[in-house]
């Protein structure tokens, strides 16, 4: 039979084409089954797959690992496994941690099974592992014997197969990890050596004697091994990092200072001097250092002990440790030695206990320098937790992964410096805190802070593993506090020079230790629990029995500088020159100026400048800076050399070169004998510097004759580096220690609510503070205030360094718990535009009294700044906050814009003020004095610009106001004003007058001139408009007088009052130029809804159907030329009497006794100007036809029995407005003078009660019993009627809602009528415009906004024009400034209509030639039919 053979090399399975169709090599389908992929001949055919058996032990039973582990069957669940091929080896990962949560309690397994022996190892085990069933274990590798696995709950791991049989050589994180311990300690260079004496163990060993040449050396050793000269010339430093067992390094520790101490300890002997000078170099700046003893401290277990050396290989499984040797000029770091485990372990064959390791380096060269991965290395980049790994090429690959924990954005602390503090250590038997272990005056005693630098600190945080933050700065603060003496303030220090001792005082250098940069740390690193989403690692736990364990937690924090200002020089000279050499004089006067002379390497260190010079150019400046450190003393010629502080209030000054040139080039030819010149004879290189100050001068004086050289001192400005690095110190520790430091502090940190709020603006004796402050200190819970303390303003001082601390009070406790205090100010402070003298450092003294005995420290406040206020533009403003201005086309000079600055003292409030305008187009300013112009004179209708007004003290603080200019009409003179005022309230007469301040302006006891309706004349003796009782001379003529009737009494026997006021606009003058409007409000409420009694209600209603209130209020509006003239009735601008009067009514009752609706707001007019209510006079003598204002008002009621009751709201509103001045359209003479508007008390308007249910206002004796409804105190006071004006000018107005381009909108209706009624019942709906707002005093009805086409222009919109006919116009909308301020609460229709409660409607009738022009005197309000 054929055999047909199919081999299967493509091992592909393909079910979508027809089984025709199958390309070779691919199969249909495939079930238990592999392809054969040997190299023989077999490759591509099928082979069964072998399945699946049950692990089972030597004997045939089934595997149980929860049994295996001792626990019952069942408990534990795998979470992960891994199958060796090589070795036949399947890895198993258990747990029976159901949650997300680490427990102690756990039950963590990791075993091998080997398929061929059958056997089970236990490789790990241990709640430490902190394994969960919810953090399944995906990544999983051997490589050679290392099994590495992962599962995104805890750090990558590993072990090493070979080394565990019984599960228990691997017992804690550091051990599995495959980040590995960060060695975070510095060698210590110090050790005891005496009981209580500790020593540097930087050594000079091969000196048998001290540099004194007497005294014998102690550390001299004569069969001492090294080399002598090896460190001669080196800046050297050291480190160390540890080789564990699988061999793996750790990062570098921190490196150690420079061992550097200088031979002859630093100080000049006899002839060093002159040989410096001579040199221009010391030559015993050399290191005398040349064996060091190395102390390397133990790490600390996970229990918190300090392991001993020994422990070092068996609990931390260092196989190795490397000892570091780096240079400070160079890069490569290099290894000294490497101490293998059997040598650090034991000591004579026994276990070391000690917990330094203890090594004595004899300057012997390195054996190998480290590769540069390794130096770059300053932290371990293995992921925090990963979710995936591989092994490719040999290397493990991590994917998935966070890189890094979150470090906090700050840390709050404080940076200065001072002298070294005094010894302590563990050694020395101090419980102190190991953050705070002082051991730099020992370790490096030669040791100090460079001056004149400037110096950031930064905090870097790593956990135990080496995993390390970015540099943590502390934040920005104002606030400084001072400790022990010892200013603080931020992360940031300026490191000054010493300056001069005081009094004459000479420092002690040989006492002085040298200074060191100090930190105070104000608040702890935050222990806030772990937050993998944030990845905020919390603090380090390392106690697996512990809940709260965390192993990954910040653990260690090392400190970090950076200091830019990098290489100087030190320019060693022979004497410095005050002034000119013997014999040479010059133009500058005595002190200014100084030579010294440049030989060697001098004229490097202090180079020419040879930018832009010419060929022949013999004489150069140098930019470089000097700063003298010693001189000799000032006598010529000089005996001594002594030290020169180059500091005045903490700022350093520094000598300029002006000239370098040969002494020949300065002095001329002939200048060959310089007896005070070094060499003078070489013709040497000379420089001049210019003095600090005439006072403060270096260098000592020309002499003839014998000159003595002595050594000058110069160090150049350093170099200052454009990297932004920061530097590694030796300074570090554990965060736990860090934080114990700052919860025990005593100290005071700062102040709560010191928030500085004063400003140019706060009086004398006001608070610097919004509340009191309280000192305070830093603990866990935050600031805290001080319970019981003291405080005292030490000093304030300006950016400029001026001492300004009289500008305040000394604080003054309010006697609050916690103690607080005030602060007040003892002058008015200016913003000025010098900002240094805005800016002020406060220093206090605060004593801390809680604690056992009292902590004085004191505290800097910086950077407290005086604030500014803001400008204010002092120009009167309209209702809508602008400044109007009217001004007549082709005025050049329009306003002056006047501001303050904001200033207190009054003085200075209009100092540094800019002015602007935008835009500048057609009106300009005047940025000093703000004087506006508009230059060309041509502009005309408005022009709107923004003015402001801009502090030019450095904070650019401005106010802006709107400015609308109006060239056209004539404003009126500002003295007549523009105001808004009540006048009136109840019963009382009233007087306002626009007139000069004069006597006989209200006609003090003359009354002819007062319209008779005005006056009393009932002989009662009630003079109703007494002006003479209301005229008392004073300013403004303004008094308010009360009064009694004798005649009348309610009906509870009380007299009845009322009120007599008169006053005088502010201007104190009458119209000058322009035209103004008068507006007269009177609103009368509806009194029968307060009126409640019913015995009261029933005298009231007497049987009438009709409840109303009808009162008259007597108007007049008088004129003069001027002081002296007679008072008459004013005249409008379009030649008609100004008589004020008409009835104003709510609505319409009708005989069902219910109120018709709507009603209209305020109420309509029923009578344009005179009564006609059917012959009713009034209770006195006079008419009201033509100069009263009668006012209707009813109130609602259920039934004919009651008046009661009705809307509170409910009240009619009386307006007139009356133009007069100047006629702008020069028809009619102007009317310039002075005006009064004259109001009398509120008057009855019928002469009994009952004729048409009126009720009387005032007290009639005819009806007894009967009174108004005023009678009843209080009402007759001021509850019910007020009398208000609006005045000002009436082209300009400045009340609310006036149109900004002076145009008012208005429709009419182009039909007319000879009678005025007919023609007020036609439909306006053609929208024209006009400049004026009030219906009255139209003049002309444009058909565009702009004024620019009149109405009869266009033949579509054509008034049908006859020369009698009336023409009826209203508002557009009821919201217009028009309708509301300018249609006198017309009615909206004719006589018989019922009002309409469209106030848009309100209409007007009158009379228009063929354009569109008023005819003047023929407008009159359309009125209601009410009854």
């Amino acid at each position: 039979m054929a055999e047909v053979k199919n081999a299967f090399i493509k091992s592909k399975m393909n079910k979508d084409l027809d089984d025709r169709l199958i390309p070779q090599g691919e199969y249909r389908e495939g079930i238990n089954i592999q392809v054969s992929k040997s190299e023989g001949q077999d490759v591509g055919a099928l082979e069964n797959v072998l399945g699946n058996n049950p692990a089972t032990s030597s004997d045939g039973t089934a595997v149980d690992f929860s049994v295996i582990a001792g626990l019952a069957t069942g408990t534990l669940t795998t979470i992960g496994i891994h199958a060796d091929t090589n070795t036949s080896n399947i890895f198993i990962f258990l747990t029976d941690n159901v949650t997300i949560n680490y427990s102690s309690s756990s039950n963590n397994y990791v075993f091998s099974y080997n398929t061929l022996t059958k056997n089970v190892t236990t490789l790990l085990q241990g709640s430490f592992l902190n394994f969960s069933t919810q953090s399944p274990i995906y990544g999983i590798n051997l490589l050679e014997n290392l099994l590495f696995f992962t599962d995104n709950r805890n750090q990558p791991r590993k072990i090493n197969i070979d080394r565990v049989s019984d599960g228990t050589f691997y017992v804690n994180e550091d051990q599995i990890s495959v980040a590995k311990y960060n060695p975070y300690q510095t060698i210590d260079l110090y050790y005891e050596k005496t009981s209580g004496n500790f020593v540097t163990s930087l050594q000079n060993v091969t000196d048998e004697t001290l540099a004194d040449g007497s005294t014998v050396n102690p550390d001299y050793s004569a069969n001492w091994p090294g080399d002598p000269d090896y460190l001669e010339d080196k800046f050297v430093s050291f480190s160390y990092r540890f080789k564990y067992i699988d061999g793996e390094y750790s990062v570098l520790a921190p490196f150690t200072q420079e061992a550097f101490i200088p031979q002859q300890d630093g100080y000049f002997l006899v002839g060093d001097q002159d040989r410096a000078y001579r040199s221009t170099i010391v030559e015993f700046m050399e290191n005398q250092v040349n064996n060091v003893g190395i102390y390397i401290p133990m790490p600390l277990k996970i229990d918190g002990s300090r392991a001993t050396v020994s422990e070092l290989n068996s609990i931390f499984h260092v196989d190795e440790i490397d000892i570091l040797f780096k240079e400070s000029d160079g890069l490569a770091v290099k290894v000294l030695d490497s101490i293998p485990a059997n040598n650090f372990g034991f000591v004579s064959g026994s276990p070391n206990t000690a917990t330094k390791y203890t090594y004595q380096y004899q300057s012997r060269k390195p054996y190998k320098t480290l590769a540069e991965s390794e130096i770059i290395r300053v932290y371990d980049k293995v992921p925090v937790k990963a979710l995936g790994q591989e092994v490719i090429s040999n290397r493990i690959v991590y994917s998935n992964f966070q890189d890094k924990h979150t470090p906090p954005v700050t840390l709050e602390y404080d940076v200065g410096a001072s002298d070294k503090d005094a010894f302590q250590g563990p050694e020395t038997g101090s419980t102190a805190n190991p953050a705070t272990w002082t051991t730099s005056i020992i370790e490096y005693p030669m040791h100090t802070l460079k001056q004149n630098r400037t110096y950031q600190v930064g905090f870097v945080l790593s956990d135990r593993f080496g995993r390390s933050s970015t540099v943590i700065l502390s934040p920005v603060s104002t606030e400084t506090q001072t400790i022990n003496g010892i200013e603080l303030g931020g992360s940031t220090f300026y490191h000054p020079y010493t300056p001069a001792p005081a009094g004459g005082v000479t420092n002690d250098i040989n006492s002085w230790p040298g200074d060191s940069l100090k930190v105070q740390l104000n608040e702890e690193v935050s222990s806030d629990a772990p937050n993998p989403i944030t990845g905020w690692p919390g603090l380090y736990n390392g106690d697996p029995s512990s809940a709260s364990y965390n192993p990954m937690g910040w653990y260690s924090y090392k400190l970090v500088v950076k200091q830019t200002e990098q290489d100087y020089y030190n320019v060693y000279l022979p004497g410095i020159l005050n002034g000119y050499p013997n014999g040479q004089t010059g133009d500058d006067p005595a002190n200014t100026v100084g030579f010294i002379m440049l030989l060697n390497d001098n004229i490097n260190k202090v180079p020419r400048d040879l930018s832009e010079v010419g060929p022949e150019q013999k004489q150069f400046r140098s930019s470089v800076q000097l700063f003298c450190k010693v001189t000799p003393d000032s006598a010529g010629p000089p005996t001594h050399t002594e030290p020169n502080y180059p500091v005045i209030n903490t700022t350093p000054t520094s000598n300029t070169i002006a000239t370098i040139a040969d002494q020949q080039d300065i002095f001329g030819a002939s200048a060959t004998n310089l007896t005070d010149i070094y060499e003078t004879k070489s013709d040497p290189s000379l420089a001049r510097f210019t003095q600090v100050s005439t006072t403060s001068t270096i260098g000592s004086a020309s002499a003839a004759g014998t000159y003595t050289f002595l050594l000058g001192v110069f160090e150049t400005a350093p170099v200052v580096s454009l990297l932004d690095i920061f530097y590694e110190t030796s300074s570090s520790g554990l965060i736990s220690d860090l934080n114990a430091s700052v919860s025990t502090g005593a100290q005071v940190s700062g102040f709560i609510n010191f928030d500085f709020i004063q400003t140019e603006a706060t009086a004398v004796g006001g608070n610097i503070t919004t509340l009191a402050f309280s000192p305070s200190i830093d603990t866990v819970a935050g600031d805290t205030a001080i319970i019981n303390s003291s405080l005292a303003l030490i000093s304030v001082t300006d950016s400029n360094g001026s001492d300004v601390t009289s500008n305040w009070n000394q604080p003054v406790a309010t006697g609050a718990t916690p103690a607080a205090y005030n602060i007040t100010t003892n002058k008015i402070l200016y913003y000025d535009t010098d900002l240094n003298k805005n800016n002020f450092t406060f220093i206090f003294e605060v004593t801390n009294n809680d604690g056992a005995s009292p902590v004085t420290t004191r505290n800097t406040v910086s950077n407290i700044k005086l604030g500014n206020v803001a400008p204010t533009i002092t120009n009167t403003l309209n209702a809508d906050g602008q400044i109007s201005v009217g001004v007549i086309q082709g005025t050049i000079n329009v306003i002056t814009i006047t501001a303050v600055n904001g200033c207190a003292d009054t003085s200075q409030e209009t100092k540094d003020i800019e002015f602007s305008i935008s835009p500048s187009t057609t009106l300009q300013i005047d940025p000093a004095s703000g004087a506006i112009t508009e230059p060309t004179g041509s502009a005309t209708g408005f022009v709107t610009a923004t003015v402001t007004a801009t502090d030019t003290s450095g904070s650019g603080l401005s106010t802006s106001k709107t400015i609308r200019v109006v060239f056209g009409e004539e404003p009126i003179n500002s003295e007549f004003g523009n105001a808004s005022k009540t006048i009136g309230n109840g019963v009382e007469s009233s007087g306002f007058y626009w007139a000069a301040e004069n006597v006989d302006a209200v006609t003090n006891g003359d009354f002819t001139q007062i319209p008779s309706m005005l006056l009393n004349q009932n002989g009662n003796n009630m003079n109703r408009f007494p002006l003479s009782e209301m005229y008392t001379k004073g300013s403004n003529f303004t008094t308010s007088t009360e009064s009694y009737d004798s005649n009348f009494s309610d009906p509870n026997g009380s007299k009845y009052k009322w009120f007599l006021s008169n006053e005088l606009n502010s201007g104190k003058s009458g119209l000058t130029a322009g035209t103004a409007f008068v507006k007269i409000e009177i609103v009368l409420k509806n009194i029968w809804a307060y009126v409640n009694d019913a015995t009261i209600m029933s005298q009231r209603l007497n049987s009438l159907s009709n409840c109303r209130l009808l009162i008259g209020v007597p108007v007049a509006l008088q004129y003069r030329t001027g002081p002296g003239s007679t008072w008459s009735t004013a005249t409008d601008v379009e030649g008609k009497p100004i008589l004020i009067g008409g009835t104003q009514a709510f609505t319409n009752i009708g005989s069902s006794n219910s109120l018709l609706s709507p009603r209209s707001t305020g109420g309509v007019r029923t009578n344009a100007t005179e009564v006609t209510s059917g012959g009713f006079t009034p209770r006195i003598p006079g008419t009201l036809k033509t100069s009263a204002a009668q006012l209707n008002i009813p109130i609602e009621y259920p039934n004919a029995a009651t008046c009661s009751g009705g809307n509170l709201s409910d009240s009619v509103i009386f307006q007139q407005v009356s133009v007069f001045g100047d006629d702008q359209m020069a028809a009619i003479a102007s009317k310039f003078g002075e005006y009064r508007l004259l109001v009398s008390y509120p008057q009855n308007t019928f002469s009994q009660q009952g004729a048409q249910g009126g009720s009387a206002v005032l007290p009639a004796n005819s009806v007894a019993g009967i009174g108004s409804a005023w009678d009843q105190s209080p009402f007759a006071i001021n509850r019910f009627m007020d009398v208000s004006v609006d005045y000002g000018d009436f082209y300009y107005p400045q009340l609310t809602g006036a149109s900004t381009n002076g145009v008012y909108g208005y429709k009419i209706a182009i039909v007319g009528n000879t009678n005025r009624a007919t023609a007020s019942l036609n439909a306006p709906y053609i929208t024209v415009y006009a400049k004026e707002w009030s219906f009255r005093y139209v003049t002309q009805f444009y058909l565009d906004d702009n004024l620019s086409v009149k109405l009869g222009t266009d033949s579509n919109y054509a008034l049908n024009y006859a020369a009698n006919n009336y023409y009826v116009y209203t508002g557009i909308s009821g919201e217009d400034f028009n309708v509301i301020h300018g249609s006198e609460n017309a009615n909206t229709g004719g006589d018989n209509e019922t009002p309409d409660s469209n106030t848009t409607n309100r209409s007007w009738t009158a009379q228009f030639d063929v354009d569109g022009k008023k005819i003047p005197q023929t407008a009159l309000p359309c009125v209601a039919n009410i009854t």
